[in-house]
């Protein structure tokens, strides 16, 4: 479904000029508030049955559809990213499981698991499962 209406939508030529480039942290803090947003009312439903209920949602948010044949969040996909293993593969729930908890873990340390100082300008969640985030790029045509 998704060919085909990149097939209806683009043409031949931009089509060509499409390729995979790692996402920019930019991109990757606006998917990230958009799946803020999606999740607001799932925690709003969670939390009136049991207080531990949103954080077990969010966490199966994120592992269900970053270890899917989406490859990353809704937020993610809005955007144009996906969440791959560095070989092309896509990620087992039990890599999107520690990519999780490292980037819970790092970004509880003030965010330091997003800077880009680290190895490649890889996220230490992406760095620990050797993954990375990539999102759809024109190629700058002269």
């Amino acid at each position: 479904m998704k060919t085909q209406f990149i097939d209806k939508v683009l043409t031949t030529e931009t089509k060509q000029n499409l390729y995979w480039a790692k996402a920019p942290i930019y991109k990757r803090i606006l998917a990230f508030f958009i799946d803020l947003f999606i999740m607001f009312p799932i925690q709003n439903i969670t939390r009136g049955i049991h207080p531990l209920l949103p954080v077990i949602a969010i966490a199966l948010y994120f592992i269900l559809l970053e270890s899917s044949s989406w490859r990353g969040s809704i937020g993610k996909r809005v955007l144009g990213m996906k969440v791959e293993k560095l070989d092309g593969s896509k990620l087992s729930i039990i890599q999107a499981l520690i990519r999780y908890v490292v980037k819970v873990l790092t970004l509880a340390i003030v965010g330091i698991g997003y800077w880009p100082l680290f190895r490649n300008k890889q996220a230490l969640c992406d760095q620990a499962i050797n993954s990375d985030v990539y999102a759809l790029t024109l190629k700058k045509v002269k």
